[in-house]
């Protein structure tokens, strides 16, 4: 549920939530784009993991900047039950299917409760981002996107982040989600992923 692009607020996503009864809820503890800076208002994450444990829901995961930073006190004053720290998201695919399979694990980058105990992760950055699937763009409300520019204006728009982390130390931006090293995909894994866009989702704009 792209929240942002659909203009949904908590109470929205309680109600799909109350419908949908999941028994697990993955929440981006940052409500805007990966490459931008975080928000520092963390007024609608809050919202958002009262919104799922109000409908019911048991097991709330979540990743990002404010998620990886405040990963003690979220888990200490909030329904959140797990944190993957930093920017690896094969391992929060690994903690969910876990969590699912009610099976234990045992992750460095994983802060969570355990019988009323915080255990708490470190950072971990994804190294081989050739790893990460080619994404599934028909379950995203691919029409809500734009580039807000004039010589994107009228066309199929969509973001593709191809290299994570940056060298450089600038005194505004939080880096500890993303760290010090460049790390870039192949050639062989982008062109599989403009074939995804172009070819099978008509993407026009990138």
């Amino acid at each position: 549920i792209d929240s942002r692009a659909l203009d949904y607020n908590s109470k929205d996503i309680k109600n799909i939530l109350f419908k949908k009864r999941p028994e697990i809820v993955f929440i981006a503890s940052e409500p805007y784009d990966f490459y931008q800076c975080p928000n520092p208002s963390l007024i609608s994450f809050y919202e958002t993991i009262t919104a799922a444990k109000e409908a019911g829901v048991s097991e709330i995961v979540s990743m990002g900047p404010q998620a990886t930073i405040f990963d003690n006190n979220l888990l200490t004053n909030t329904a959140l039950t797990h944190i993957i720290k930093g920017d690896d998201p094969i391992t929060a695919a690994e903690v969910i299917k876990n969590i699912f399979l009610n099976q234990e694990f045992n992750f460095a980058n994983v802060s969570y409760k355990k019988e009323n105990n915080i255990i708490l992760g470190i950072n971990k950055s994804l190294t081989n981002l050739d790893q990460l699937p080619v994404g599934d763009y028909s379950l995203l409300p691919m029409e809500k996107y734009s580039a807000n520019m004039d010589v994107f204006s009228n066309k199929k728009f969509a973001v593709m982040t191809t290299s994570r982390g940056c060298p450089f130390q600038c005194q505004y931006c939080f880096k500890n989600l993303i760290g010090d090293q460049v790390r870039a995909m192949s050639l062989t894994r982008i062109k599989s992923e403009l074939d995804e866009l172009i070819l099978k989702n008509k993407i026009e704009a990138i």
